[in-house]
């Protein structure tokens, strides 16, 4: 008799237990996002360098766990990334004969949309999460002006590449690791890989000298971009 007792009870722990197991979350972190490849190239000689700087990230990722190692994701992501200013400047600088350029501060902007598989360990009060995941990205590259001092006494001139825009598939993976806190909520620390190849096509280029004709012109680059990510933050389990 004690067993026919005991056994809808281990069942009803058993159904509890695999619920609290499974179900949606959700995460939102800020952290700082370090830029690789052509995207972070300051050489002069790289016509696809994009002078990008260490800039700041946010994202929000929604989840579902169908089984408690296994789930799925979607996250949003976006990133700002200063232009270095003072390096652009140098790599001019480096070839210029009768002009002495100074670059005006710009930014980088990356946002876009990824998703995909994710495996977890589970601990105590305490997760791991290991994510692939695919998606786009959209770049704007900024407005860049560049000013020219004439080191012959000659008229002022200014360089000015237009704002552009370029969307890419992306492929990049990430980990998670979170703690609970208490009713649902947790602390959480992740680290993510994104890496693409947008193109930005037909970006006009505008030079100015004082007294002339501006001479206008447009050009094609592709770019390898990388971007690695850090950050803190919280979430919720339901």
């Amino acid at each position: 008799m004690k067993k026919l007792i005991l056994l809808p009870l281990l069942v009803f722990f058993s159904l509890a237990q695999a619920q609290q197991d499974v179900g949606g979350f959700f995460h939102l972190s800020l952290g700082v996002s370090l830029p690789e490849g052509d995207f972070a190239s300051d050489a002069p000689d790289n016509s696809a360098a994009g002078y990008a700087n260490t800039g700041l990230t946010i994202n929000a990722l929604f989840g579902h766990k169908i089984h408690k190692k296994f789930g799925g994701f979607a996250m949003l992501t976006f990133a700002g990334h200063p232009i270095d200013h003072i390096a652009l400047s140098a790599a001019l600088n480096q070839n210029a004969s009768s002009y002495q350029w100074k670059a005006e501060r710009a930014f980088w902007s990356v946002t876009g949309f990824t998703f995909g598989p994710q495996l977890s360990h589970n601990f105590k009060k305490a997760a791991v999460d290991f994510r692939l995941s695919a998606g786009a990205l959209n770049f704007i590259s900024p407005e860049l002006v560049i000013h020219g001092t004439s080191q012959a006494s000659g008229p002022p001139a200014v360089y000015t590449r237009k704002k552009s825009q370029a969307s890419s598939l992306v492929l990049g993976g990430g980990l998670t690791f979170k703690y609970e806190i208490k009713w649902g909520w947790v602390i959480l620390a992740n680290a993510d890989f994104f890496a693409a190849k947008p193109e930005f096509l037909e970006v006009e280029q505008i030079t100015e000298i004082e007294g002339q004709t501006p001479d206008q012109s447009f050009t094609d680059f592709k770019q390898e971009f990388i971007m690695l990510q850090f950050g803190t933050g919280v979430g919720y389990v339901f």
